[in-house]
């Protein structure tokens, strides 16, 4: 695990951090760590900012997938998997606030 948090802002054509690892040097648990984080961040409020909508943040993780940064099928997963995440972050933000 702590290796899938050490490498989880690599991309696949070398781009990311901190080791400008690329391609099959990320394992699929990073790979999906990395698109599970930008998920977060571009859907979650931020003192900057408001958190953004489905349609820009699937706009955005398909704009990385054409430009070879981030994983097509955990792009994909995540995508399939959104209306169950919502409602369990929902859930999570009502019992933190609550």
């Amino acid at each position: 695990m702590v290796r899938t948090a050490a490498f989880h802002h690599e991309k696949l054509d070398g781009s990311g951090y901190p080791f400008k690892k690329k391609g099959e040097e990320i394992s699929l648990q990073e790979r999906l760590l990395g698109v599970v984080d930008m998920f977060v961040a571009l859907t979650e409020d931020r003192p900057y900012r408001k958190g953004l909508k489905y349609r820009e943040v699937k706009e955005i993780l398909f704009n990385e997938v054409l430009a070879n940064r981030i994983d097509r099928e955990c792009v994909k997963i995540l995508l399939d998997s959104y209306p169950e995440i919502v409602t369990r972050m929902q859930r999570v933000l009502e019992t933190e606030v609550g």
